[in-house]
């Protein structure tokens, strides 16, 4: 627990600089560490895919093995895992990649775009937990995905198409993506469409509808993986209505409808919208903890984006109080308990380059 603690801790202390000149330096550094966390863990946070990562890695030793859909991992991790295996590195290889590609490529865009630089990295930290140090493909994806819908938006639609193919390179649910046209619509209708899906997705299960969906659109081998998730027991269950994550997602979304009208950036309207399509797949999803949670993920992870905006805004409303820093110190409070709540449950922390955990 202590290694986890620390990174929490040593994140928490340095929000304190966010809007400092002092902030990108250190934001820079805490990227760094955290890659390194990730990268060279051994083991997760949880009985995830770690194992079966290295497994893949080591079937995929020729380049028959890239070409071989039978390979239970999408043809980007296959190739990378090729590379490494020809030039010799070890299993390890593949996760410090993977960390490699999900952690700075999200980095880069925090760097690039956030108000509060080292509160994104805060908000993106239960993220880390459950998605960069146990299900790895789905964190690159995302991190690719990220960088998909800024070149959308920028209409730059050739690297919006190369970073979206490479998304769907790891992971399959990267397809979901493609639902960004949603952003066409108008805020209050999205906002609409968030509470509707609440009440849909636990009313009843969508997935037999999907799977049928998908099947009738030839696409056989995610409507199997659909199947798979939403029939197993380990991965099946529904998320409780009261789920703090739920709770924190409430409270977010209706403060962003709070302050619709006075979203002046186009920008940051945008970004709203896909926080909401994420809103969206997270409810409708509900049934099915781990897909959800997933999905949505390729989604809110512009929360590290969103939320700083959010805090910043209400930071100006009521800069009299904390320093102008109210809502910023509200949210690491919040994200400070979420963490924390996540790190008890955590599997103990194992280095790669120790045997024992620490």
């Amino acid at each position: 627990m202590l290694p986890y603690l620390f990174i929490l801790l040593l994140i928490v202390f340095f929000t304190v600089f966010d809007g400092s000149r002092f902030e990108k330096i250190f934001f820079s550094s805490l990227v760094i560490v955290v890659f390194i966390f990730v990268g060279f863990r051994f083991g997760g946070t949880g009985l995830a895919d770690y194992f079966a990562y290295l497994r893949f890695y080591n079937v995929v030793n020729n380049f028959d093995e890239v070409l071989n859909p039978t390979v239970h991992a999408e043809i980007g991790f296959r190739l990378t895992s090729y590379i490494g295996n020809y030039l010799g590195f070890s299993s390890q290889y593949i996760i410090v990649v993977m960390a490699f590609l999900s952690i700075f490529t999200v980095g880069y865009v925090i760097y690039r775009y956030s108000d509060y630089k080292i509160l994104s990295l805060l908000v993106w930290l239960p993220y880390i937990l459950t998605m960069n140090m146990q299900s790895s493909r789905i964190s690159v994806a995302a991190g690719f995905g990220l960088l998909f819908i800024i070149f959308f938006y920028k209409k730059d639609y050739i690297k919006s198409i190369l970073f979206f193919l490479l998304a769907m390179s790891f992971h399959s649910s990267a397809i979901c993506l493609a639902t960004i046209f949603i952003t066409r619509l108008k805020l209050n209708t999205l906002f609409i469409y968030v509470i509707v899906s609440f009440f849909i997705g636990y009313l009843f299960s969508p997935f037999l509808i999907i799977t049928d969906m998908l099947n009738s659109l030839g696409l056989h081998q995610i409507a199997w993986m659909v199947s798979s998730y939403s029939t197993s027991e380990d991965y099946g269950y529904p998320m409780k209505i009261y789920d703090p994550r739920i709770l924190l997602a409430f409270l977010s979304v209706l403060l962003l409808h709070n302050i619709r009208s006075s979203i002046n950036s186009s920008f940051y309207q945008y970004l709203v919208k896909v926080y909401y399509i994420g809103m969206i797949f997270f409810f409708f999803l509900s049934k099915n903890t781990i897909m959800t949670w997933r999905i949505s993920y390729l989604f809110l992870l512009t929360g590290v984006l969103v939320l700083p905006f959010l805090c910043k805004y209400y930071n100006l409303k009521y800069y009299r109080v904390f320093s102008g820093r109210v809502m910023s110190v509200f949210y690491v409070f919040l994200y400070l308990l979420y963490s924390l709540s996540l790190i008890v449950i955590a599997q103990s922390y194992n280095f790669y380059f120790f045997s024992e955990g620490l």
